[in-house]
């Protein structure tokens, strides 16, 4: 999607407007053809923009900052305006493939990516997305800054397209690591964060897409060892949608007998005295009564 030229020539020349005397024009009519609210932005449109923006070099500099800035509010986030950032996530990976001030853009491409609201991660990925053709999503280590951050470069990797070009599983493995130590390794205060729910989600996703890989499916007997619960509970789901997507029990029954292996022992048989709801004195007031 990165690279696609400009048809309309009133935003074109809105933004030369905007360039030359700060008229906002450009601004509202990315807002008005965004696509937001609705359930799908425009990223069409954002691409090319991007695309735009890049033939205007350093003078686009200031156009960047509105973007990044022109919606901040994190609550009213069904409003057309989010539309805003989700150009500047094309935008900063067309100049991280383009070479224009590489860590500044991943930097601020890594703040998009934590974002709170789903569409701006959402525009990330789709930027990523459209970008990874030309850009190597393993070199851009800003993006494996935080929870939220990680998940976003899980979803993009998990990808079809995008998957299909991962000749370095080794690194794949690398990056599945660092987000299943993060989640076990999270402090107290974290545990019901928004950031790592997503992660996990992100985590359970992406497995069945990595799973064709003989390097994540070594890793996934290993993290299933995990005393986690919660880890436990990603990595089932995995392992039941690559179940679905027609693994064979050869290649799945390793992963199964680490997470029984490592599953909590039950309570023993000889003390177990069954579920304690119904019974003492409550009970035998009810027997009474029958």
């Amino acid at each position: 999607m990165t690279g696609a030229p400009l048809k309309s020539e009133q935003l074109r020349g809105a933004l030369d407007r905007f360039i030359a005397s700060g008229d906002r024009l450009v601004f509202s009519l990315l807002t008005r053809h965004g696509g937001l609210p609705g359930p799908k932005p425009n990223h069409e449109l954002a691409a090319a923009f991007a695309s735009e923006l890049l033939t205007r070099r350093r003078d686009a500099d200031p156009v960047l900052r509105e973007l990044l800035a022109g919606d901040a509010d994190t609550v009213r986030a069904t409003l057309p305006s989010i539309f805003l950032p989700v150009v500047a996530a094309h935008a900063l990976a067309a100049r991280l493939v383009a070479g224009v001030d590489a860590r500044g853009s991943a930097e601020a491409l890594s703040e998009l990516a934590s974002d709170v609201r789903k569409v701006v991660r959402d525009g990330v990925v789709a930027a990523l997305v459209g970008a990874s053709a030309r850009l190597d999503l393993f070199a851009i280590p800003e993006l494996r800054d935080g929870f939220l951050a990680k998940s976003v470069l899980l979803e993009a990797l998990s990808v079809r397209a995008v998957c299909d070009r991962v000749a370095r599983p080794d690194e794949l493995v690398s990056l599945l690591d660092a987000a299943a130590s993060e989640i076990v390794d999270a402090p107290r205060s974290a545990e019901r964060s928004q950031g790592r729910r997503r992660l996990l989600e992100a985590l359970g996703e992406s497995v069945p897409v990595f799973f064709r890989f003989p390097e994540v499916r070594a890793w996934l007997v290993e993290v299933s060892r995990t005393e986690s619960p919660e880890l436990r509970g990603a990595l089932e789901q995995a392992v039941s949608a690559v179940q679905r997507h027609g693994a064979s029990n050869t290649e799945l029954d390793p992963v199964r007998a680490a997470l029984d292996a490592a599953a909590p022992k039950r309570r023993d048989p000889l003390s177990y005295k069954g579920p304690t709801r119904g019974r003492g004195r409550k009970r035998d007031r009810r027997a009474e009564r029958k």
